[in-house]
């Protein structure tokens, strides 16, 4: 299936090739003028490839916004999460111990993010998902 999407053009415009080339044979055979039947064919076949594209075209922009809401939220979610540790880190206060775990909870966050943000896919919004479902 991905294969034919990845694809569709090419196999929409050589269907609708053989259909003027039928029809056009078909019908000059039946005593029509071939050069209406293959005009009126190929204006045929023209609508309905712009009425296909159009559908695909909006599909295709309908699961795009989707994706992007989808990864919007796994991002927040992430930073959230890395912001509240920032934010607890922040407020340890004492000893030269709790400074240095400090120090490390705050800079292990920022490299999270930080990756998290390089190794943006859909494997990873995919692997969130799942571990989101399984929370709820």
């Amino acid at each position: 299936m991905q294969h034919l999407l990845r694809h569709l053009e090419l196999y929409l415009s050589a269907a609708g090739l053989v259909v003027v080339i039928l029809a056009t044979a078909i019908l000059k055979r039946l005593g029509f003028d071939p050069w209406i039947v293959g005009t009126i064919t190929a204006v045929l076949v023209g609508i309905i490839h712009g009425i296909i594209f159009w559908l695909v075209r909006r599909r295709q922009q309908a699961v795009r916004l989707e994706t992007i809401g989808e990864i919007q939220g796994m991002l927040q979610d992430l930073i959230n999460n890395q912001l509240t540790i920032i934010e607890t880190a922040a407020h340890l206060k004492g000893s030269p111990i709790n400074e240095e775990r400090q120090r490390h909870h705050i800079t292990n966050s920022v490299q999270k993010i930080s990756s998290a943000l390089h190794d943006l896919s859909a494997e990873t919004l995919h692997r969130w998902k799942q571990r989101y479902q399984r929370r709820t």
